[in-house]
């Protein structure tokens, strides 16, 4: 395989595991076997272009129909806080118009921000009833990123505290654009998410 494939080679396979795995939930053990098969293709066969290769994986690679659908409803636990991050920053990233990765890789810098809080004050329960706020919390519509010396004023104010102390200010796309809702409820993370799917179709898919 050229040396030039090979960035291009390993960002299809991120491409693919994240759609696969990441947010389809697809059976690994199936995607295992075609890497193992389009490695001896490549060995074997030696492609003279990125599409050749690609074609040997395209069977595995989920629709932009099924991928927004399972993105739009994705939930990121707390103690993988560090994909929803890395994801939030691709998103963010598109945004921008970049391909420097503005959001800063520094956890302790750059906090992960869920606009729902974890623990949600008894404010919140007006837009979220009891039984519906442990449904959103970890949804990725309910997550941005935050400037932890920002991070630091907000804690469980209001939606409209947080928009006016810490969203407006933040100098990353996808966390000023948050503050063009009104209202934080279901529908506004419902609506969010589908929208970062959308972009997600984008940012993750093959171009071969």
């Amino acid at each position: 395989m050229p040396d030039e494939f090979f960035p291009k080679v390993l960002r299809m396979i991120v491409i693919l595991s994240f759609r696969y795995n990441v947010i389809c939930s697809l059976n690994p053990n199936k995607l295992e076997t075609a890497y193992s098969k389009a490695s001896k293709y490549i060995r074997e066969q030696k492609p003279t272009s990125i599409k050749a290769i690609s074609e040997e994986l395209k069977e595995f690679y989920p629709s932009d129909t099924d991928f927004r659908r399972a993105f739009a409803q994705k939930t990121v636990s707390a103690s993988n806080a560090r994909l929803a991050r890395y994801i939030l920053s691709e998103i963010n990233r598109h945004y921008m118009g970049t391909k420097e990765l503005i959001a800063n890789p520094n956890a302790t810098e750059l906090n992960l921000e869920h606009i729902l809080p974890q623990n949600p004050s008894a404010k919140w329960l007006v837009e979220f009833p009891k039984t519906d706020y442990n449904q959103y919390i970890y949804r990725l519509g309910n997550m941005t990123l935050l400037d932890s010396s920002i991070n630091r004023k907000v804690g469980n104010t209001s939606f409209k505290d947080k928009c006016t102390t810490a969203f407006s200010a933040s100098k990353l796309e996808i966390t000023k654009e948050i503050v063009n809702f009104h209202v934080w409820s279901p529908k506004e993370i419902e609506e969010r998410q589908k929208k970062m799917a959308e972009v997600a179709c984008q940012i993750w898919r093959f171009d071969y």
